[in-house]
């Protein structure tokens, strides 16, 4: 890992963590990735940093998703999204977007009423508010909607959101 306490001071070891991290990432080696991804989410509660506490906790995710930790991973986003969720900075497109990341990490662990129940709270978030959301988020949405509703063998549901995801934007 080579990082030397000696030689950083304050919110430096976050950053090396992060670093770090994402030079695991760039090797592909997810596992190690996860565990500085790790050491960052505690040096960001150390320093009561909510944006790097959530930037870590997304990253992890995402090296825990890759590495086949998918329990590992939807517990990331879940803490990084109800981060979220309470800064009142927070846009709808951002929620929308943590909304599907946690309904993929729960169709991994095959538990599809949790992830219909996530996509279905994103969705009205893209209802009431969509002059907020990105189009590109939105089609995202209604997509994945309609995949987990092909893979439940719910053709007519999945055929209807797969063309409102063709209709957004267009």
């Amino acid at each position: 890992m080579g990082i030397d306490p000696d030689n950083f001071q304050g919110d430096e070891f976050w950053q090396a963590y992060m670093d770090s991290g994402e030079e695991a990432c760039a090797r592909g080696a997810w596992l190690e990735a996860e565990r500085l991804f790790e050491f960052a989410i505690h040096e960001a509660e150390r320093l009561s940093d909510r944006q790097r506490l959530v930037a870590s906790l997304e990253r992890q995710a995402d090296a825990a998703h890759r590495s086949g930790n998918h329990a590992k991973s939807a517990e990331a986003i879940k803490k990084a999204l109800e981060l979220k969720r309470v800064d009142s900075d927070q846009e709808p497109d951002q929620v929308v977007a943590q909304l599907c990341q946690m309904a993929l990490a729960e169709v991994d662990n095959e538990n599809y009423p949790k992830a219909e129940a996530l996509y279905k709270e994103a969705m009205a978030i893209v209802e009431n508010a969509p002059a907020k959301i990105e189009p590109a988020t939105h089609r995202l949405t209604l997509s994945s909607l309609a995949r987990l509703y092909l893979a439940l063998g719910h053709l007519d549901e999945a055929q209807r959101f797969f063309r409102l995801a063709i209709e957004v934007g267009v």
